[in-house]
């Protein structure tokens, strides 16, 4: 039962009464007078405390003379005070001085479980106001009186003390790992591993035994008080109390029927202290209560110079028997948080910076970008190159606190360096982009006559370059196939799909195919001009064969003239660039450079020969020149005459033909 370790650790310590001020460790001894100041502050205030929780017991000279910040821990009142310095009978009945020979027992850190063992071996201590024949009520176990009729224990019956949880058995996160059997009686740094920072739980128990014999329930009114602030100047305190009955402590006994109303309180540093006060329940003998106590330590933004001491501490109960009598029981200690000057932090975290990626819309890429962050107070930032960037780019972010700050977890990707900043590393994003389709200009054949290819390499941007591959740089020919090749530019990558006509090369190049038209105008070759051998005026004439002129063709015969009847010969019909054959007439064969013909000449015409010349009639002299004739006989003369004339001429006529055709 907790009673016998509440009577063993009271044997050890001078009693409840002497559970003094706890020390707050600095962070050094080289500040003398803000120690001695500390020193001072801590003195009266527990000095009062102690006085409140004794009623009649007077503080020792030791107590008093207790340092707030400079005594280590070996020289805690709590361990070393003897028990012969106790005053021999304590007048207050919530507290009993402890037999004699109890006094060697050693309060440490584990003081209240060493009690106990104590206790067990030994004897109970009585919490009855007469304090008659304490060792034969030590050996009486007291039980638990469960809805009996009665007007319930009074403030004899109770016997209370005030302790802090073991920094050790728990943390923040898991508070309800601590219990009371693992308590301290002093929180200083010589008995701790752990200590408080700027949000941090702190478990305190009000733990009262009910003794005595008394029948029926009891309410319990208890009261305790939470300094708000150490100093004058510093944000460095308790604002923030949660109370709850700890039935799960391995150290509460009861029917389990109590109830508490008052379970939370909050303040301001302003407010110096806060108070909060509890009402339990069904309080019968043989129960121990034990009140657990959440408190947060809360710091300002900066919390300030810390010097002196943080209290918390009982502020007194009250009991009210049921028939509604009510008696006033002492308050039975006063804790103190270790914090050192140095050692109180703001607990802060960096933010990340706000990044936007590049983008690269049309294979014109954006920048990436990043905003530095705001805030937390206390937090600045800086980057280790400044802006513009480029995708793939990787740069440093760093955040340094203020004085009066620590990290807290850090987000994911930040990393505490030696300095004590915080940095993040960030690595832009490579922008996927996609290239642009070249302008294709094909020929076309307006009028007949064919327009030149063209090709338009688009515009090259921050992310892509475009150039072609083609047998000309200046110019492009009918029917010729191209490459345009578009490259990326370091810190960018070529999106999964690609857009129709492209293709991806390898990481950082990409092709595209253009072929040209070969042939936008149509045409067809004409048959050449052929003249046959002829035989005019008696003479044979060659054969002739003359070329046509056609737009778009080049004709040309093989072999040139002159020709002879029934030779053969080729035509042949090229093509200029721009121009394609049609449906070629018929005679013409396509060949890969063009169309031929072949052309064969008639035999040589055939001259017909001229009849031979008639003999010329005999001439027969006149002596005298004839006399005119006249009359009818003239008539018949002159017709004679006529007709031989025309007779010689149809045989000149004759003997000319025959000759054109001889020859």
């Amino acid at each position: 039962m907790l009673g016998v370790a509440v009577a063993a650790l009271l044997a050890t310590t001078g009693g409840l009464a002497a559970v003094g001020p706890a020390i707050a460790d600095d962070a050094g001894t080289d500040e003398a007078t803000t120690a001695e100041t500390a020193a001072a502050e801590t003195t009266t205030e527990d000095a009062t405390t102690t006085e409140d929780a004794t009623t009649a017991t007077e503080v020792t000279d030791q107590e008093v003379e207790e340092p707030a910040v400079e005594e280590p821990a070996t020289e805690e009142p709590a361990t070393e005070e003897p028990a012969t310095e106790e005053p021999a009978e304590e007048e207050t009945p919530a507290e009993e001085a402890p037999p004699a020979d109890e006094t060697a027992a050693d309060d440490t850190s584990d003081g209240v479980a060493e009690g106990v063992a104590a206790g067990e071996a030994s004897e109970k201590k009585s919490k009855d106001a007469t304090n008659e024949d304490l060792d034969a009520e030590a050996d009486e176990s007291i039980g638990i009186l469960v809805d009996t009729e009665g007007p319930g224990p009074d403030a004899g019956d109770l016997s209370v003390m005030f302790r802090a949880a073991h920094p050790d058995t728990y943390s923040t996160a898991d508070p309800g790992a601590a219990d009371s059997s693992d308590v301290q009686t002093q929180l200083t740094s010589n008995t701790q591993d752990r200590f408080f920072q700027c949000g941090d739980t702190i478990i305190y128990y009000q733990i009262v035994e009910v003794g005595g014999t008394a029948e029926g329930e009891s309410e319990l009114t208890v009261t305790t008080n939470f300094d708000t602030r150490f100093g004058n100047q510093d944000q460095v305190g308790i604002t923030e109390v949660t109370a709850l009955l700890a039935f799960d402590d391995l150290n509460y006994e009861s029917d389990f029927e109590e109830t508490i109303l008052g379970t939370t309180v909050s303040g301001t540093w302003s407010d110096e202290q806060i108070s909060l006060e509890s009402t339990i329940t069904d309080v019968e003998a043989g129960e121990t209560i034990i009140v657990e106590y959440r408190a947060t330590l809360t710091c300002g933004i900066p919390p300030g110079d810390i010097t002196g001491n943080l209290h918390a501490g009982s502020g007194g109960m009250v009991i009210t028997q049921s028939d509604g009598t009510s008696e006033d029981v002492p308050g039975a200690g006063t804790q103190t948080v270790p914090l050192f000057a140095d050692a109180v932090f703001v607990a802060v975290v960096p933010l990340n910076p706000t990044i936007v990626q590049g983008e690269c819309p049309g294979g014109e890429p954006t920048a990436p970008t990043l905003t530095l962050p705001e805030g937390p107070e206390g937090v600045t930032y800086t980057v280790s190159e400044p802006g513009p960037y480029s995708p793939g780019q990787t740069v440093t972010v760093t955040a340094t606190h203020a004085q009066g700050f620590q990290w807290g977890d850090l987000p994911e990707g930040w990393e505490v360096q030696d300095d004590g900043t915080a940095t993040l590393e960030v690595t832009f994003a490579e922008v996927p982009c996609v290239p642009v389709a070249p302008v294709v200009i094909q020929p076309e054949c307006p009028e007949g006559v064919p327009t030149e290819p063209m090709l338009e390499l688009p515009d090259d941007t921050d992310a892509i370059s475009y150039f072609v591959i083609s047998e000309d740089e200046d110019s492009f020919g009918f029917g010729e196939t191209v490459i345009v090749v578009a490259m990326l530019e370091p810190g960018y990558v070529w999106a999964d799909t690609l857009p129709e006509g492209w293709e991806m090369v390898d990481e950082m190049t990409a092709v595209f195919e253009v072929t040209f038209a070969e042939a936008p105008c149509v045409v067809n070759p004409v048959a050449p001009k052929v003249v046959q051998s002829q035989c005019p005026d008696g003479t044979v004439t060659r054969p002739t064969l003359t070329l046509p002129t056609t737009t778009g063709i080049t004709y040309s015969v093989t072999p040139a003239g002159p020709y002879s009847g029934g030779q053969t010969v080729t035509v042949t019909a090229m093509l200029h660039d721009g121009y394609g054959w049609g449906t070629l007439p018929a005679g013409w064969t396509p060949t890969s450079t063009g169309a031929t013909l072949q052309v064969t000449f008639g035999p040589d015409a055939e001259c017909p020969k001229s009849p031979p010349a008639p003999p010329a009639p005999p001439h027969v002299p006149s002596a005298s020149p004839p006399l005119a004739v006249t009359g009818p006989d003239a008539v018949l003369t002159y017709a004679g005459l006529a007709g031989l004339a025309l007779l010689a001429g149809g045989m000149l006529l004759w003997v000319s033909r025959r000759r054109g055709l001889l020859g």
